[in-house]
């Protein structure tokens, strides 16, 4: 995208993060590596050797200084207006997690040790890569449940995308005859015999693409159309009003949209976002809102499904209505009744397992208590 400055001083990030999670072998380190050598200033690093002094900027004894401090850039600051590229993202402690949080949206990062305090530049795409949450993605659950992330990092990547390993006999060939020409042509080069390089050579030198890439970063910079502009918000308007129940599009996806559009005309060299680039970025975000969020924006932004998160004010709802129905509070199976009352009222049903669940998950975060067994109480005013 294109990175703009606001008359009143504000930024807006041009920059894209994408994130890739995927079952193991299905080569995300390897596509990391690659982009990492093809971006400009591009920089690759891994989740569990990453700490936050790496990523961000770490406060050194500058030993030929009289021993002053002196502040050694991260990975994200030398990388500003490049690619970082992050593997087992889901490796990294949470402390680092929350070093990335200002460098992925305000694109700085602010530095306060050893007596030192400064702000510097990681205007950076990141492109991280994580493992589903129990090692290879199930079946039968949802993708969503299986993204072992937290929801405000999560909520940063303008894009996730899904790469399962299964089963196709096709593929599976194609995949197997590609490693094993790559093992001949190793083994031939390796022992000075002749070799057949055009197979494995990309479609587009690399070198070549690095200073296509370039070129665009540095000369392009396209303008939305007023086509563009009202296609763009013809699809917000319809999404938003498609659900009550879903909250399927916020106005940080429609930014990640712009992005997405923006890019597509870089990679045009056209100085005019078209209706072509708003289609194809269209195709991107709505890909993978259904394929991993099942059209339901909630599942990042907010951790919880919209459906559960209306379930939860149900339930604290029913509590606050049946708390004075005892002295001890109100019982769970009375708070079952009430919220199966109001659930089917909207055409849905609950079973007491799950309002136990929440009952019980309310209680751990001290938002109930309970007075007596099977009884419960408000722990404060909503």
């Amino acid at each position: 995208g294109v990175p703009k400055v606001l008359p009143d001083g504000t930024r807006i990030r041009g920059d894209i993060h994408l994130l890739l999670i995927g079952d193991p072998g299905t080569a995300k380190s390897q596509l990391l590596r690659y982009m990492a050598q093809l971006a400009p200033r591009g920089l690759y690093t891994h989740g569990k050797g990453a700490s936050a002094a790496g990523l961000t900027a770490a406060a050194v004894k500058d030993e030929f200084g009289e021993g002053r401090w002196t502040l050694e850039a991260g990975a994200l600051v030398l990388a500003d207006q490049g690619l970082v590229a992050i593997d087992e993202i889901d490796k990294m402690s949470d402390q680092d997690r929350v070093a990335m949080h200002e460098a992925m949206e305000q694109q700085v990062v602010s530095i306060s040790k050893a007596g030192i305090t400064a702000t510097l530049q990681a205007r950076t795409s990141i492109l991280g890569a994580a493992n589903p949450k129990y090692g290879r993605f199930a079946e039968q659950l949802e993708i969503a449940e299986q993204i072992n992330l937290p929801v405000t990092l999560l909520s940063r990547f303008d894009a996730i995308f899904v790469i399962t390993d299964r089963p196709d006999e096709a593929r599976d060939r194609d995949l197997a005859y590609h490693i094993l020409n790559a093992h001949e042509l190793g083994e031939r080069l390796s022992s000075g015999r002749e070799a057949e390089r055009s197979e494995l050579l990309p479609e587009i030198e690399p070198l070549m693409l690095k200073k296509y890439v370039l070129y665009a970063r540095k000369n392009v910079f396209p303008v939305l159309s007023r086509a563009a502009k009202d296609r763009i918000a013809e699809y917000f308007v319809r999404l938003r009003g498609m659900s009550t129940d879903k909250v399927s599009i916020t106005p940080r996806q429609l930014e990640s949209l712009i992005r997405f559009a923006e890019a597509s005309a870089r990679a045009r060299l056209s100085e005019t976002v078209e209706l072509v680039d708003v289609e194809r970025a269209i195709r991107i975000v709505e890909y993978w809102l259904s394929k991993v969020l099942g059209g339901d924006v909630d599942r990042i932004m907010i951790g919880v499904p919209s459906v559960k998160r209306s379930l939860v004010v149900t339930v604290i709802k029913a509590v606050e209505e049946l708390e004075n129905s005892t002295p001890d509070g109100a019982y769970i199976d009375d708070i079952v009744d009430r919220v199966r009352a109001f659930m089917e009222a909207s055409g849905r049903t609950v079973t007491k397992e799950e309002v136990v669940r929440i009952l019980e998950r309310l209680t751990r975060q001290g938002d109930l208590y309970q007075k007596k067994h099977d009884y419960y109480k408000r722990a404060g005013p909503y």
